[in-house]
C-alpha cells in the first residue's frame, strides 16, 4: 500500500498570495511619513521574505538606524491593516490546489514571517473558512524563519513527522527553514524569487504552477508495507 504526505506547510506572501504591491505601499507610507525616500516595486521584490524588521532595514538602506525601526514598523502595521488587499490576490490555481489537497485528506498549514495578527487577518479574509488546519505567523514565541521553531511547533501541534510533510515557499528563507526542520521543500517559480535562485539555495523540487504541487504530492507517496 501507498500513503500520501500527511501535511503541506505553505508560506503566504509570494506563495499563496501576490502581496508585493501592498507590502511595498505599506512600507513606502511609513518611509514617506518619516521623511525618507520611497523604494520601487522591483526593489521590494528583493527586500521581502525575511520579516518586517529586515524589510524596514533594507528599505531605509544607508539611512537605517536601529532606533528608527519601531516607529516605521508601527506605521507600516497601521497602514497595512487597512490596505492589505488593495492589490493582493490569491494566485491563479491556488484555491483549487488547496481544495484538492483537502479532498485527499492532506492537512494544510501556513507558516509566515508576517506578524501573526496580520497573517490571521489576511488568511481569514482571503481563503474560505477551515481551509487551513493551522496558521502561524511571527509572534514572541518564535524567531523568524529560517529558524525552524515555528515549523517545529506546527509539526508538534498537528502530530505529524517531518518525513510526512512537504513545505512550499518562494524564498531562500523558506528553503532553509524547511531544511532546518528536516522537511522536503518545493520552491514555487511564480513568487518573489526566480526559480534559479531557489535551486541554488537547495529547493528539492521546483513548481512552475500549482498543478505541479499536486503532482509532486502524489509522487511523494511512500510505501507502507
Amino acid at each position: 500500500m501507498w500513503a500520501l504526505i500527511k501535511l503541506c506547510i505553505f508560506d503566504l506572501d509570494g506563495t499563496l498570495i501576490d502581496t508585493l504591491q501592498d507590502l511595498a505601499d505599506s512600507t513606502n507610507f511609513a518611509l514617506q511619513k518619516h521623511g525618507f525616500p520611497v523604494r520601487t516595486l522591483q526593489e521590494y521584490r528583493a527586500f521581502v521574505s525575511d520579516g518586517l524588521p529586515r524589510l524596514v532595514e533594507r528599505a531605509l538602506g544607508e539611512n537605517y538606524r536601529p532606533e528608527l525601526a519601531p516607529a516605521l514598523i508601527s506605521d507600516y502595521n497601521r497602514y497595512y491593516r487597512v490596505h492589505y488587499k488593495d492589490h493582493s490576490r490569491v494566485y491563479a490555481g491556488i484555491q483549487e490546489l488547496l481544495q484538492g489537497l483537502r479532498a485527499l485528506g492532506v492537512k494544510l498549514a501556513v507558516v509566515s514571517n508576517k506578524p501573526d495578527e496580520l497573517l490571521q487577518l489576511v488568511v481569514n479574509d482571503m481563503f474560505p473558512r477551515h481551509t487551513f488546519d493551522m496558521v502561524q505567523g511571527k509572534d514572541d514565541r518564535f524567531p523568524l524563519k529560517p529558524d525552524p521553531a515555528a515549523v517545529n511547533h506546527v509539526l508538534q501541534e498537528m502530530a505529524v513527522e517531518p518525513d510526512d510533510t512537504i513545505y512550499i515557499g518562494d524564498s531562500g528563507a523558506d528553503i532553509l527553514t524547511a531544511h532546518n526542520a528536516g522537511i522536503k521543500v518545493i520552491g514555487v517559480a511564480w513568487g518573489f524569487r526566480e526559480a534559479g535562485h531557489l535551486k541554488e539555495v537547495g529547493a528539492d523540487y521546483i513548481a512552475e504552477n500549482p498543478d505541479d504541487i499536486m503532482s509532486l504530492v502524489l509522487q511523494s507517496a511512500v510505501r507502507t508495507e
